[in-house]
């Protein structure tokens, strides 16, 4: 969940980068200012970002790309899943509004809309994998 998003964003990329002083789930500070001390400095969405974010659209969902996963968690999961799976599947991350029993200014998602774009975005994302698939055959 990305808080203050006021839209679905399909990330496109993820930073070796972390906070050195911002501490984990046990309280203990990271120390260091890199997820991995040998990997590159940006790691790029293998997923299919043009037909995510159709998918979205094509559902009236308010959706973007974005090239910044953020500073903690999200960034890191992703980055970790782009580096560890490299050459051997793709891999995306949806971040998705703070939602509400209503959509407005201030939670621009339901969980309704939450529900359709995961549901979409899954649909879509099979869909390319499986024709890919039938084009390697």
């Amino acid at each position: 969940v990305a808080a203050r998003a006021r839209a679905f964003r399909v990330e496109m990329r993820a930073q070796n980068r972390t906070s050195a002083t911002r501490a984990d789930a046990m309280g203990r500070p990271l120390g260091r200012d890199r997820i991995s001390l040998t990997g590159p400095a940006i790691a790029r969405a293998t997923a299919p970002i043009a037909d995510l974010l159709g998918a979205l659209r094509a559902q009236q969902l308010p959706a973007e790309p974005s090239s910044d996963a953020g500073a903690y968690l999200c960034n890191y999961t992703l980055y970790r899943t782009l580096t560890e799976c490299a050459g051997s599947a793709t891999a995306g991350f949806l971040h998705v509004p703070q939602a509400r029993e209503t959509a407005g200014p201030e939670a621009p998602a339901t969980l309704a809309m939450i529900d359709a774009a995961v549901r979409g975005v899954a649909e879509a994302y099979a869909g390319v994998l499986a024709a890919a698939e039938v084009l390697a055959a």
